[in-house]
């Protein structure tokens, strides 16, 4: 069953979704028209509303991220772009990396009445009731690898593979000595399981031995800091790799190297920063998640589903590892936010391929 709105002057509502539910402590205001994928987005747990561009839109989509790092504002502005194209107002709720506050951000957004929900659950197995409850809406929902969480279409990254071969690129340069150090995000995310799984698989299968694992608990620059001079420590000169779960840990590590204590440092996610630190030879790589054309893909999936038009159950998506080899070939996020792209998925029965062409090219 598809769903239209029909509460008139609900898009340009924001005091009415602050009123939604309790959980969400505070109003964030969109940007203005043109807003780069830089400006600081809504405190966590605040909405924030984009009206469509050129008077009331046909469908409003939800968006609940998993929190507001550099990479989901990239993903988020993706989104924007591609819903503006589709004459579709966007409303984004949540942000805290916390899956109690996520669950109250998709009710939230439940509550709003938005025709279609896009969720990157922090808890697959936790967030089931919350979803149950949009399903009971009847609105169509758009995970991110969330295979479990029985939506209606799930984007899903190659996290495992894509850590992996940033291991073995590891291994690479480092050669002959490789011990290496993994700072883990929390085992209960699907997608920073699977990157732990990834290190750890390709750093013992190019012979590295794995000196310490260590879960960045907070999710923070501050944790990883902690844990990389621990290891300084602990380890001096023997350790000569890091693996980490992300950029903003991987340039807490970086910020470390000193002395006898020189590491190899990889992340992931891609952030500019980090593709920053690679050509200054502060990291040695990083997974590069598409996000600008996830982020296209997720609302070009949903306006599909909402008029009508068949999608794959799953969406495959593959990340690229981004080392000072091939840094030079890396297009910008800024040159791949230039406006919306055009968006196809690739393949037949439940699966397919997200492709994306900027638009122009």
């Amino acid at each position: 069953m598809i769903r239209s709105n029909r509460r008139l002057g609900v898009l340009l509502s924001l005091l009415a979704s602050c009123l939604a539910t309790v959980a969400l402590a505070a109003c964030g205001s969109s940007g203005s028209e043109g807003e780069s994928s830089a400006a600081a987005p809504a405190e966590p747990g605040a909405v924030e509303a984009t009206p469509a561009k050129g008077g009331e839109a046909q469908f409003t989509i939800g968006w609940v991220p998993p929190t507001i790092a550099p990479f989901e504002k990239v993903l988020r502005e993706g989104i924007k772009l591609q819903a503006e194209k589709q004459g579709m107002s966007l409303v984004v709720a949540g942000g805290e990396f916390n899956p109690a506050a996520q669950i109250s951000a998709v009710d939230a957004l439940v509550q709003r009445e938005v025709d279609a929900l896009l969720v990157w659950p922090i808890d697959e197995k936790g967030i089931q009731p919350a979803l149950d409850r949009a399903r009971a809406q009847h609105i169509p929902i758009i995970t991110i690898d969330s295979p479990n969480a029985n939506a209606n279409v799930n984007f899903q990254t190659n996290d495992f593979e894509a850590a992996k071969e940033t291991a073995e690129a590891a291994a690479a340069q480092i050669g002959a000595g490789c011990k290496v150090g993994i700072i883990e995000g929390l085992p209960i995310v699907a997608t920073l399981k699977a990157r732990n799984e990834g290190y750890a698989k390709g750093a013992e299968a190019s012979g590295c031995e794995i000196l310490d694992r260590q879960v960045n608990t907070e999710d923070t620059p501050e944790k990883a800091g902690e844990i990389a001079a621990a290891w300084k420590t602990r380890f001096g000169g023997e350790m000569t790799g890091i693996l980490a779960i992300n950029d903003p840990s991987a340039l807490a590590a970086a910020a470390l190297v000193g002395g006898e204590f020189k590491p190899l440092i990889f992340g992931a996610n891609g952030d500019p920063t980090a593709i920053e630190a690679i050509e200054d030879g502060q990291m040695a790589g990083t997974q590069s998640a598409p996000s600008p054309e996830i982020g296209n893909g997720l609302a070009a999936a949903a306006h599909d589903l909402l008029t009508g038009e068949k999608v794959a159950k799953t969406i495959d998506v593959s990340y690229d590892v981004v080392t000072a080899k091939n840094v030079g070939e890396y297009v910008s996020y800024e040159e791949r936010l230039q406006g919306p792209m055009v968006v196809t998925f690739e393949g037949s029965g439940n699966s397919a391929n997200l492709v994306t062409q900027l638009a122009g090219k």
